[in-house]
């Protein structure tokens, strides 16, 4: 007896795979676009506009990720 795998569960594994390598992707692009600002400018964006940055907490909201790279 041989373990079969149907169609439909191996169609479902490898889209399930091409989405998450499609998602980290999209990621990497998205923060190769990003234009570097250091750790200076930053202080200076958040010294000259922090007060209109977080205006409402519960609408302004960040979000950060770690990725493997």
């Amino acid at each position: 007896m041989t373990n079969a795998i149907s169609e439909e569960k191996i169609r479902n594994i490898v889209k399930n795979e091409i989405e998450s390598a499609l998602g980290e992707f999209l990621i990497r692009i998205k923060l190769e676009l990003l234009p570097y600002v250091s750790r200076e400018e930053q202080e200076e964006i958040e010294n000259l506009y922090g007060k209109d940055l977080a205006k409402n907490d519960e609408e302004d909201i960040a979000v950060s990720r770690k990725l493997r790279l």
